[in-house]
């Protein structure tokens, strides 16, 4: 029987070693979750619109990086979605005040429609004259 009761033992003894490397392991992998869940936020919080970016690719981006925010279980809430979106889309404070005037919620939407109804979007380089061509 003591054949029986070492093999047992021994078996046991496999157990919690796998068991204690699981969860040493589990904390690695958990600090590292932690350290991306930082960085998405952080990465969030510091975008701004460049000054080469169109309204439309900006708002495509802040987009991916708020559905990052949620893959890592961080949810704003709506207002300071829109907030944010406001803030780092780098207009002009004419342009601010006038979305922040005639927003019709404090949300993520009503923020990125009234973003694009202010903006004329159009990359730096393209030319204004398009606007006043005359179609015969």
């Amino acid at each position: 029987t003591n054949g029986a009761e070492g093999q047992v033992d021994g078996e046991t003894k496999k157990i919690s070693g796998v068991e204690r490397l699981t969860e040493e392991l589990d904390k690695i992998y958990m600090e590292d979750v932690e350290k991306e869940r930082y960085q998405a936020y952080a990465e969030f919080r510091k975008f701004i619109r460049g000054p080469n970016m169109t309204v439309h690719e900006y708002l495509l981006e802040f987009d991916k990086r708020e559905k990052t925010l949620k893959e890592y279980k961080i949810e704003l809430p709506e207002s300071v979605l829109a907030y944010e979106l406001l803030n780092s889309a780098n207009l002009s404070p004419e342009q601010i005040a006038l979305a922040r005037a005639t927003v019709d919620k404090l949300d993520y939407n009503s923020m990125c429609d009234q973003i694009k109804k202010i903006t004329i979007d159009r990359h730096p380089s393209e030319s204004l004259k398009e606007d006043f061509k005359v179609k015969v």
